[in-house]
């Protein structure tokens, strides 16, 4: 996890510099409406607490719901805006993730295509060239939305934190204990999968190698014969 950490500032950093060479009107749009978007959850937050402020005060309950009204609005008004900035960001996603995948699928072709010719026989090198193009080009271009997905969940947390230290600070705490949880779980899941594909990577290169040998043997048979 700490390597992930690590990596991770480096990872968006590349992400970002692919985005802004391939469409930067798109990316702008991704950062600014992802930044509404964060800004509409946080006063859905404040407005919410308004609402139950004024359903649970003093006084007859038709009164409290109908002093209400204008707040629920309030917050219907914020969620609505969020669900279109949303709708803004995937559009934008959209948008900027086949060029980033073919910038990269050039990249890829042109490093492989200036290569010795001896190293073309090295199985690592077929093996590494084939891993790079069949899972390197899927995850890069799964990469984008889920950059863009983390962008999102700091931003809420950091809207939900600035929401509840202006209710009361000793509110803190509770979210960073609302938030271990959630984060331990995807942690444990995550690496269960990491291992997982670990696995099916070393099948399928055992089944490559079994595959060459069995051609190999073919051939020689035919050699003989």
């Amino acid at each position: 996890m700490g390597q992930v950490l690590a990596r991770l500032p480096r990872i968006v950093r590349q992400i970002g510099q692919l985005a802004w060479k391939a469409d930067r009107s798109a990316t702008i749009a991704i950062v600014v409406l992802q930044l509404a978007s964060a800004a509409m959850t946080a006063f859905g937050l404040m407005a919410s607490v308004a609402v139950l402020r004024e359903l649970f005060a003093e006084g007859p309950t038709p009164d409290r719901v109908r002093a209400a009204v204008p707040r629920l609005l309030v917050v219907v008004g914020f969620l609505a805006a969020r669900a279109l900035l949303e709708a803004g960001v995937a559009v934008a996603q959209a948008r900027v993730t086949p060029k980033i995948r073919a910038a990269l699928e050039r990249e890829f072709l042109t490093l492989t295509a200036h290569v010795r010719l001896e190293v073309v026989d090295d199985a690592d090198w077929h093996d590494e060239a084939y891993r790079a193009n069949d899972r390197g080009l899927y995850y890069a271009r799964q990469i984008v939305g889920q950059v863009v997905s983390l962008a999102a969940a700091l931003l809420g947390l950091v809207g939900t934190a600035g929401v509840l230290g202006i209710l009361h600070p000793a509110l803190l705490p509770l979210l960073l204990l609302s938030v271990l949880p959630v984060g331990a779980a995807a942690v444990r899941s995550a690496r269960a999968r990491f291992h997982s594909f670990k696995r099916w990577n070393a099948l399928q290169r055992r089944v490559r190698v079994f595959s060459w040998l069995m051609l190999e043997r073919d051939a020689a048979a035919e050699l003989r014969s």
